[in-house]
C-alpha cells in the first residue's frame, strides 16, 4: 500500500546508500495533506506521495 516517506521509516537508511529507489507518485504542499490522504485511500496512487515543507520564515 502506498504510503508516506518519512526520515523516521526503516527504509531510509536503504535510500541513502542507493539500495532501493522509492516510486514518487507524487510531491504536494504540506497544505494539501488532506488531499494527499484522499489521494492513498482511493488507491489511485502508485508510488509514494511526498509532502513538501517550506522552510521560509
Amino acid at each position: 500500500m502506498p504510503g508516506i516517506i518519512t526520515s523516521q521509516g526503516g527504509n531510509h537508511e536503504l535510500s541513502l546508500h542507493q539500495q532501493i529507489k522509492p516510486i514518487i507518485a507524487d510531491r504536494l504542499p504540506l497544505q494539501a495533506a488532506a488531499h494527499a490522504h484522499e489521494l492513498l485511500e482511493s488507491s489511485n496512487v502508485r508510488g509514494q506521495l511526498v509532502l513538501l515543507c517550506d522552510h521560509q520564515s
